[in-house]
């Protein structure tokens, strides 16, 4: 079976590339099995120490198989358990759970891409690139962002709006936008008459 797609003028191309996937939640539990192991390794070098003689002291499994000895059902037996119960639970939930994507998706058949930290940086740019913005600065994340300029030329929400829904228009699932204007120092606000000075 040929691993081609073609498109509308037998251009041949290849799949659609996987999105791009995060570290997965297994990486915490493989840190806590390898301080356990680590642990567990060191307690049992210890033991071999103490049984040649070579350092002094006690066996600790000869203590812990001592504590366990003789101990019967009760609640704080119940207890632990259940609390080790949720343990397992929590650490079973971060193996399994799936990986989250990193790659913010754009509408083209070859699986393009994009990072998004490139996000800021572009709709900052786009905004500047319409006239009387003279500052933007970008909060938010892939999923919801607000875009606050400073303009000279009164209310330009539309036109910013406009010029950075363009570019979105490339995302698979673009963010939703919200615009804040605020006056740059020294400028008239577009509601109010200029300075005498100014009309002359």
């Amino acid at each position: 079976m040929s691993t081609q797609l073609e498109m509308a003028d037998n251009t041949r191309v290849l799949p659609a590339a996987p999105p791009r996937l995060a570290a997965g939640r297994s990486g915490v539990l493989a840190v806590v099995l390898a301080i356990l192991t680590a642990l567990t390794g060191a307690v049992l070098i210890r033991e071999a120490l103490v049984a040649a003689g070579v350092i002094g002291g006690t066996s600790v499994i000869t203590q812990l198989t001592s504590f366990v000895d003789g101990q019967r059902p009760s609640l704080t037996a119940g207890l632990t358990g259940l609390l080790m119960l949720l343990v397992g639970l929590v650490l079973l939930w971060l193996a399994l759970s799936p990986r989250r994507g990193v790659g913010l998706a754009l509408r083209a058949p070859t699986g393009a891409y994009l990072d998004p930290r490139s996000l800021d940086p572009l709709v900052q740019a786009r905004a500047l690139s319409v006239p009387g913005v003279i500052a933007a600065s970008t909060q938010g994340n892939a999923k919801r962002l607000r875009l606050e300029v400073s303009s000279t030329a009164g209310n330009v929400s539309d036109a910013v709006r406009e010029a950075v829904l363009s570019d979105f228009d490339a995302l698979a699932r673009p963010p939703s936008l919200r615009v804040d204007v605020r006056p740059a120092e020294g400028s008239v606000p577009a509601d109010q008459p200029a300075p005498a000075e100014a009309q002359r």
